[in-house]
């Protein structure tokens, strides 16, 4: 009996070791589990691998590229000009000479739509210099050229114009047959009526389908590995062509002024458009095997940053038709300015009977309302050094972002369709933003935008696997993302590199919720909130070094943290938490020894919450909110080193919170 007893206590303690070990002894993983976490810098790994794949497959002429030009809209330069602006033709110029390094075969196709009926000679003479040097492919006029320009071009250039009734006598031809390295390609180009203006250059055009596939019936066009065209016409007439035409592997929308960073399909063709007025290059890379077999293809849109050196031969063509690169002309020049970061704050305040966004400085009185009378602001947040603030305004359900240049108080609203959830500010001022569908929230992406740059970047779709994008970090160095997702109904930590070059890596896939991820200033630690190893859904903070696979431990437990922030050092995390009345506490992370921050005289009438900490007169200070019973809220200011606990504002108007 004795040994029977012995061996069913054996039994049980064998069944309930993991539950056991999971609840009891948090700071060590078992061995079956450490190894979901061994890939913490797998997302830098997968960009590293996959451009060594791509690069071994491009060498041995298996991938190419076929790049693209938008529509310029006849600009050389960015309007207004800024060095936070996308577009310059001599940086468009860099970047498709760049991805021709990186492509031994590549082809390429500009879409034209840089001159138009007001255009004088010598507009027309460099446009010509720029197409010549440059040495495209293709040459796919766009509208706005038809009635002028297209038959002053040398006859050595390779326009392409495909369903005009009588075509010019300049040497323009219906469809272009390229071969490179045994891969041939079929480009044409077709202008649909719905944006043309002039009556007698509409009549001119052929809508006939039957035409238009016998130009697609060719013995060029039969043999070619991609039969491409160029179509200036409207989404819906696009479409439609796509639907129609026969034999057409992919149309590049040459007059369109949204951009797809993911292709459209319709049918077996794809729709490429890098948008509007030069401020994306788009590059199709397609791979291919030894019987050039497609086996894949890859879009990527190339934003044209202010910061790519120009090319100094389009630079030039550029400056004789009166293009100069100035100052941002958008600043508007005022008394009004605050200061950096360790001295400003952003905060809301319901003082003007709806919530709205304020900076304040700390060494003084000044505040200024940024919002502009916007209601329902929310989510405020100041950039590293202090110069740009943003907030989210509108109903939850379409919330739109907005940027104030602090020196100046001038804002400005991001041009994104999307429903916008939160955003934040890296080191280098790029502003990183989630938006996703009102009617689907598991459409979206994550963006990035500047204060000038008048448009927002997207950096990474939101995938099928994963949904609800939320709780965005962006690396002290601006190499890395960190997010979470819900994964099966659970949620999960997701690293990638910013250039999204390689799909998100889990950094947790436990059957857990893991919350708010955060890097320490220095880059080296990853903190974040999970219920991991709590009752009742209670979080405590775990954090995880950077160099060190299987470093996730626990260093709160049964806390129910509710938000918090780390020291300027990377030593010390500021904390909230508790069950009905939350405290804010510090805690070490080599030591896990946890302190009271802040004691009070009388009893507790208020709940400690948002800390924020940041350097003011050389000093730790802690910005927190205090929450009271009555439903009032009020920003404090805790000074660290001497523990004066003191309200930021004197006056009580209104609510103020972070």
């Amino acid at each position: 009996m004795l040994v029977n007893n012995t061996v069913l206590r054996l039994l049980l303690l064998i069944l309930c070791a993991p539950a056991f070990l999971a609840v009891f002894a948090p700071l060590s993983y078992i061995p079956l589990l450490s190894s979901a976490y061994a890939s913490n810098h797998i997302w830098k790994a997968q960009a590293q691998s996959q451009k060594a794949e791509s690069k071994a497959e491009r060498e041995k002429k298996r991938e190419i590229a076929v790049i693209y030009s938008g529509n310029t809209r006849g600009e050389v330069i960015p309007y207004p000009p800024s060095q936070d602006a996308l577009g310059s033709l001599s940086r468009s110029a860099s970047l498709i000479n760049k991805i021709r390094r990186d492509f031994p075969v590549n082809f390429s196709i500009n879409v034209g739509n840089m001159l138009n009926s007001s255009s004088n000679s010598l507009r027309v003479e460099l446009a010509a210099d720029y197409y010549n040097y440059m040495n495209f492919d293709a040459i796919a006029s766009g509208v706005s050229e038809l009635a002028l320009v297209v038959p002053e071009f040398p006859a050595n250039l390779p326009v392409v114009i495909s369903n005009m009734r009588t075509m010019p006598e300049s040497g323009i031809a219906d469809g272009i047959p390229v071969e490179r390295n045994g891969y041939k390609l079929y480009i044409v180009n077709l202008m649909g009526r719905s944006l043309i203006t002039d009556e007698s250059v509409s009549a001119n055009i052929s809508t006939n389908m039957g035409r238009i596939n016998s130009l697609l019936d060719r013995k060029e066009a039969r043999e070619a590995h991609l039969r491409i065209a160029v179509v200036h016409a409207s989404l819906e007439e696009i479409k439609k062509l796509a639907e129609a035409a026969k034999g057409i592997d992919i149309i590049i929308a040459g007059s369109l002024e949204e951009r797809f960073d993911t292709p459209l399909k319709v049918g077996s063709t794809l729709i490429l458009s890098a948008g509007s007025h030069g401020k994306f290059v788009g590059s199709l890379s397609i791979r291919f095997n030894d019987n050039k077999e497609r086996i894949s293809i890859t879009n990527k849109l190339h934003p044209v940053y202010q910061d790519i050196a120009p090319d100094n031969t389009v630079e030039n063509i550029a400056r004789l038709v009166g293009a100069t690169v100035i100052v941002d002309k958008t600043q508007k020049k005022t008394s009004r300015s605050i200061r950096n970061k360790r001295e400003s704050i952003t905060f809301l305040s319901n003082r003007n009977g709806t919530p709205q966004a304020f900076v304040k400085r700390l060494n003084g009185l000044a505040e200024h309302n940024i919002s502009e009378n916007l209601s329902e602001c929310r989510l405020p947040v100041i950039s590293a050094d202090g110069t740009l603030a943003a907030f989210i305004f509108g109903t939850p359900q379409k919330g739109s972002l907005r940027v104030v240049d602090l020196k100046t108080l001038n804002g400005r609203t991001v041009p994104v369709a999307r429903n916008v959830t939160e955003s934040r500010f890296s080191s280098g001022n790029f502003l990183y933003f989630i938006a996703s569908d009102s009617a689907n929230p598991k459409s979206g992406a994550i963006y990035k935008t500047k204060m000038f740059m008048d448009d927002a970047v997207t950096v990474l779709e939101f995938s099928g696997a994963i949904s609800g994008y939320r709780d965005l970090s962006v690396s002290p160095d601006e190499s890395t993302l960190l997010f979470c997702a819900e994964r099966h109904g659970r949620w999960q930590i997701f690293a990638v590199d910013s250039s999204a070059a390689s799909p998100p890596a889990a950094l947790t896939i436990v059957k857990a919720d893991h919350r708010y991820p955060r890097f320490s200033p220095n880059g080296k630690f990853i903190a974040y909130l999970s219920d991991r190893g709590s009752f009742g859904g209670k979080m405590d903070l775990w954090i995880m070094e950077l160099k060190r696979p299987n470093s996730h431990r626990q260093i709160t437990f049964h806390a129910n943290v509710s938000d918090y922030s780390w020291s300027e050092d990377s030593k010390t995390i500021y904390f909230s938490a508790g069950v009905n009345i939350a405290d804010i506490n510090s805690i070490n992370i080599k030591e896990n020894a946890v302190k009271k921050l802040i004691t009070a005289d009388t009893v507790r009438t208020w709940s400690e919450t948002t800390p924020q900490i940041l350097e003011y007169n050389k000093r730790p200070r802690l910005i927190y909110t205090r929450n009271y019973n009555d439903g009032s809220r009020r920003l404090r200011m805790f000074d660290i080193k001497n523990g004066r606990d003191e309200p930021l504002f004197r006056l009580e108007e209104g609510n103020e919170w972070q």
